[in-house]
Formats: C-alpha cells, sequence, structure tokens
C-alpha cells in the first residue's frame, strides 16, 4: 500500500549486525549487538539469561521496525489507513459527516418558535439542545438542556417566550467535513456537549454531541 517493493534483512555471526535495506539497495539501518545475535543455544542458559536472550531479541525486532518505517517516510496517518478500525484509525479517519446527526434528527426552529415548542423540538430530537436557525438555515442561536434548567431556577415562564428570546447567541459549530476528534477537542475547550455542524456556506446540515462521540468510539 505504501509502494514498499520488498525488505531484505541479514544476520552476521562475527561481529553480530543486522542490516536492514529495502529493495533498491539503500541501507536503512544498522543495529549492532556486541554480545553475538545468536549467541549460546538457549537451553545452556540460566533461567535469568534466557529471559534476557528473549527480550534483547524482542529489542531487535523494534529497532528494525523503527527504522524501516522511518526510512520509509511511515507516517501515523498511514499506520490509521493501514488499521482503519483502531483506535488511531478512528482519530485520524472519522470525521464529522460520518458520524453527526442528519435530516430529522437534527434539532431546529425559527426565532418566533415559541417557549413550549422549542421544549418539544428538544425532547423529541434527544441532542439535549436546539438550534435556532434563520432563514436561509444558518444556525444564529442555540438553546440547551442547561439553558432551560437555569431559566427555570431563576423562575423563568417558558410559555412566555419565543426561541428569539430563549436562545443565546454565536453558537459553536464545526464544519462538516472536520475529524471527529477537533469535535471532541472544541465540546472539551469550550466545556459544552454538543455541537451544531455545518456546511461551507454556513447552512446547518448536522448537530452531534458526546455520546456521538463515543458511541463511534472517537472518544
Amino acid at each position: 500500500r505504501l509502494g514498499a517493493r520488498a525488505v531484505v534483512h541479514a544476520v552476521d555471526h562475527a561481529p553480530a549486525e543486522v542490516r536492514v535495506a529495502v529493495a533498491d539497495g539503500q541501507p536503512a539501518a544498522h543495529v549492532h549487538h556486541h554480545g553475538g545475535v545468536l549467541g549460546p543455544p538457549p537451553e545452556q542458559l540460566g533461567g535469568r539469561a534466557r529471559v534476557r536472550l528473549h527480550g534483547e531479541a524482542i529489542g531487535h525486532e523494534d529497532a528494525l521496525a523503527v527504522a524501516l518505517l522511518e526510512a520509509r517516510g511511515f507516517k501515523p496517518a498511514d499506520f490509521a489507513r493501514s488499521h482503519p478500525g483502531g483506535a488511531l484509525g478512528r482519530k485520524l479517519l472519522t470525521h464529522v459527516h460520518d458520524i453527526m446527526r442528519t435530516e430529522g434528527q437534527i434539532p431546529s426552529v425559527r426565532p418566533e418558535a415559541t417557549g413550549l415548542e422549542v421544549m418539544r423540538e428538544m425532547s423529541d430530537k434527544g441532542l439535549g439542545a436546539t438550534a435556532i436557525v434563520n432563514s436561509q438555515n444558518q444556525p444564529v442561536g442555540i438553546f440547551t438542556d442547561g439553558d432551560l434548567r437555569r431559566l427555570l431556577e431563576g423562575g423563568g415562564d417558558l410559555r412566555a417566550m419565543t426561541a428569539a428570546t430563549l436562545m443565546r447567541n454565536a453558537p459553536r459549530v464545526i464544519s462538516m467535513d472536520a475529524l471527529a476528534a477537533e469535535a471532541a477537542d472544541v465540546m472539551e475547550a469550550n466545556a459544552v456537549t454538543s455541537l451544531l455542524v455545518v456546511d461551507g456556506d454556513g447552512r446547518l446540515v448536522g448537530a452531534l454531541n458526546a455520546n456521538d462521540l463515543m458511541r463511534a468510539k472517537v472518544i
């Protein structure tokens, strides 16, 4: 996948040296072991010596692997492409548009919606918040479970209010093409649990919360 044609490795017994080369013959690394790579047969060694020999073998394997990866310019993104289901793969390859809620799952109301309509939208969609959008479907505000709790604790009357008076301006948004890991960083940095997702024109196209990120195993 990464363009490597072949790998050649050899072990020289005196002096002990492990050499790695790519197919074009350019050396990638030399790993020396002064005590001899092979050494005495394991059955002639004591228990501690056998453990040490095994550890040294693993060390050589690790050194060879790292040297070869560096020689071929192998980066974390390359590993992610080879292991898309792993933790690193999910972090580097999963985008917001892969996991966001779309269409009928997006909670949104217009500014003139009543407080009860706002409450109903939040309850029906289960995000823990609802977007308030303008006529171009661009988010201009947000109202969350936390906002509702603070309103009620302060004696506010939801029935007498509209979305325009309830909402907080300048909601946190993220591009649909951003990495899901970036969404997690934005949530953490701003102490929020949900984000509105927009396209290149700033139109609302999705939403996601921390639970969506956990289900996708991004966090």
